[in-house]
């Protein structure tokens, strides 16, 4: 009897994992690591909204952002990511008036409109040159733009730029030969790959080229001027954006790794393209993908990179590091999901994650200019079953509070929880980066502090702290205070609470009753 080790083989390609044990005449997919290679990621406006993406050769998909990654879904029957489109999933643009009108395609231009709730055919969009005229060169990854202003109007870029005025029929060919046009490469090149419209202006558009090209036209398409020439030259283009907060900003990235360098190219015009300013300052050496400015603040910036991605407070003048579980890997795009204030990020490699900008957004200069700041976190509603042991079917019960707070260098902090007399319930320290620093509380006190609260809240409104069944003691309902302080003598807190459920629900019934009964009297 052979050994079944000699046939048991593993192979790793760019559509997941495979496995065999039977020297390759079964194989089974182990896809349960989420390693999508996403291309792009949007978003729509619904309620949850969704997310849609492209992936290396694994079509597109798209899904609710609430969605968290775990096996549940094995139960219920259905994967809440829908497979939408085949081939290698390329961009997506979604009119958000239905949240379900969808523009993708794959590789090289193949793009269609689909309606994502249907089961129809796709209509083709994709743009045909004239008998006798040479043929248009596609991208691998063609870029799309749907106008903000109209979203019937589809622009798509080949060697060439395109217009739709009809939901991306009757596909027009507006300009020339936007590139170099020495048809030099392997694979189809001197192609239009980013387009950018101004939600300022209505036909203010703005592409590059993977030759180097920026163009900028401001009569949606029909004349375009050259504005890269004070840029460095030859570099594939990788990212075109239009400011959403002036008209004449423009942000372009550059990406070197097909020309063997790594630097990162970053910049930024105020003036319609005529000069440009280097706002890459402190990034790494790491090609860059993808910038995007923040919806509610022109300061704030995002930016993906092949090994990452990053903020800027300051417009680019500095960068910090977008941490926390996001490991190193390349981002390939970003966007922000303004209502919700998200920041979903497409990962070539580690799937999609998505992060929250609440704070970020609230990062102001009276907060940056402080040393020390912290945010208040949201209330924890409370249950007597925290510390629960768990059986065979359930996990532990136990629940955490998330506390933000910003520093403006790195280093060791020392954290407290107080209660609302000052007495320190829980003592524990955490490792500061340089900005935005998120730590966990399990809601636990000091076993060593719980005869002290008793005492402090004995008496008529008598409040006791009770052990779980793992022996652990947790905060009761009330109010409290994180106080975090560093070793310079900078120290800074916040207010939180852990509300009763009960007294919570008899609360808002009493409130909703004395509104019935005002309506009532009117």
């Amino acid at each position: 009897m052979s050994d079944r080790r000699e046939k048991h083989m593993i192979i790793c390609n760019d559509g997941g994992l495979n496995i065999t044990y039977d020297d390759g005449a079964h194989w089974f997919k182990a896809n349960t690591p989420p390693v999508g290679q996403f291309y792009s990621v949007n978003v729509d406006m619904a309620k949850p909204y969704n997310v849609y993406g492209g992936l290396q050769d694994n079509g597109v998909w798209t899904g609710p952002s609430t969605n968290t990654n775990s096996n549940g879904w094995l139960q219920e029957g259905q994967y809440p990511y829908k497979f939408i489109m085949g081939g290698d999933g390329m961009q997506v643009e979604v009119d958000t008036r239905d949240n379900a009108t969808v523009y993708t395609g794959f590789q090289f231009g193949y793009y269609y409109r689909i309606n994502k709730n249907d089961s129809e055919d796709g209509v083709s969009i994709k743009p045909e040159n004239d008998l006798g005229e040479s043929n248009f060169r596609f991208n691998w990854q063609t870029p799309i733009c749907l106008s903000r202003h109209n979203q019937d109007i589809l622009y798509l870029g080949s060697n060439r730029f395109h217009r739709s005025m009809k939901k991306g029929e009757e596909m027009k060919t507006i300009s020339a030969d936007l590139t170099h046009n020495d048809k030099t490469g392997d694979v189809p090149f001197n192609t239009i790959v980013s387009i950018s419209e101004s939600p300022s202006r209505f036909g203010l558009i703005i592409v590059g080229t993977d030759d180097g090209f920026v163009w900028l036209s401001s009569d949606v398409g029909y004349t375009w001027k050259k504005i890269s020439d004070g840029l460095p030259q030859n570099l594939y283009v990788s990212r075109v954006v239009a400011s959403l907060h002036k008209e004449n900003r423009f942000y372009v990235t550059l990406n070197g790794y097909r020309n063997d360098h790594f630097n990162p190219y970053v910049f930024k015009s105020d003036d319609g393209g005529a000069t440009w300013i280097n706002i890459s300052s402190d990034l790494p050496d790491e090609p860059v993908n993808v910038v995007r400015e923040d919806p509610t603040s022109e300061n704030i910036l995002y930016l993906g990179t092949d090994n990452g991605a990053y903020c800027s407070l300051n417009g680019g003048e500095s960068w910090m590091t977008i941490g926390g579980n996001l490991p190193r890997v390349a981002v390939h795009d970003l966007v922000v999901q303004p209502r919700e204030k998200e920041l979903v990020l497409g990962t070539h490699g580690r799937s999609i994650f998505i992060a929250s900008l609440s704070e970020v957004q609230k990062l102001k200069d009276s907060v940056v200019q402080k040393n020390l700041f912290v945010f208040d976190p949201e209330a924890v509603r409370y249950t007597k079953k925290w510390g629960t042991k768990p059986d065979e079917f359930s996990e532990p019960l136990t629940s955490t509070l998330t506390a933000c707070y910003f520093k403006k260098v790195s280093g060791i902090v020392d954290v407290k929880i107080l209660n609302e007399k000052g007495l320190n319930l829980k003592s524990f320290r955490d490792t500061a980066e340089a900005g935005l620093n998120y730590l966990s509380y399990d809601l636990s006190v000091d076993p060593v502090q719980v005869s002290s609260f008793q005492k402090a809240n004995s008496g008529k409104n008598k409040i006791k702290i009770e052990a779980g069944e793992n022996k652990i003691y947790y905060l009761v309902p009330g109010k409290y205070k994180i106080e975090i302080s560093d070793n310079s003598g900078n120290k800074q807190f916040s207010l939180f609470e852990v509300k009763d459920p009960d007294k919570t629900s008899q609360a808002e019934s009493e409130k909703s009753a004395a509104e019935s009964e005002e309506n009532e009297s009117k």
